[in-house]
């Protein structure tokens, strides 16, 4: 009997390390990462999609192939790799402090106002305070460092024509903690020219 227990012990104990080890490449699978990029993602207003991510139990988490569209027809964000110098063990130890997260290569794209056909959009009427009063967002409640590298912003123009160029070499470091983000900027102009350089924090 008691030999019966160990093996039955050793056989649960050794599918929990298994399972364990093997979560990590789990959630990175393809079936399975759209769902776990719509929950860390549901506090985020607008959509993400992500095309892959390696993910680790230590190591810092790798990203590619990164679209993001904000609430609106006004614009999107894409990029081919976002990095966070913290794993799965951190994040999970410390959700609210995200690290340092590093976005590479990052294109902001301002999309032309879209034709309604003349219709105007009326509002569901005044709504009461309680109703008016959001929950508190995610970024007044985490903290983190954030990087951007080589970015640029350009403006999507008519069909058939390529996006005009705002602004290349855009390089971004900052800092949110409770809902304060302070920041240096830096960039190079586009098609006009010149160079760009600001700091502060809002």
């Amino acid at each position: 009997m008691n030999n019966r227990r160990r093996l039955i012990t050793l056989v649960v104990v050794t599918a929990i390390l298994a399972l364990t080890g093997s979560l990590p490449t789990l959630l990175s699978h393809p079936l399975v990462l759209p769902v776990v990029v719509n929950m860390v993602a549901a506090n985020l207003p607008g959509q993400v999609a992500v095309q892959s991510c390696s993910l680790s139990w230590r190591q810092g988490i790798v990203c590619e192939q990164i679209r993001y569209q904000p609430p609106g027809d006004g614009l999107r964000v894409t990029m081919p790799r976002a990095r966070s110098d913290k794993g799965l063990l951190t994040l999970l130890l410390a959700p609210h402090y995200l690290g340092e997260i590093t976005l590479e290569q990052p294109t902001l794209t301002l999309l032309p106002p879209k034709d309604k056909g003349g219709i105007s959009e009326v509002g569901d009427g005044p709504t009461s305070a309680k109703q008016r009063q959001a929950p508190t967002s995610w970024w007044e409640r985490g903290s983190l460092r954030l990087t951007v590298r080589d970015g640029r912003i350009q403006a999507e123009q008519a069909a058939d024509t390529q996006p005009r160029l705002l602004a290349q070499a855009v390089e971004l470091g900052g800092e949110l903690t409770q809902g304060t983000l302070s920041y240096h900027l830096a960039f190079h102009g586009g098609d006009m020219g010149g160079q760009f350089r600001a700091q502060g924090f809002v």
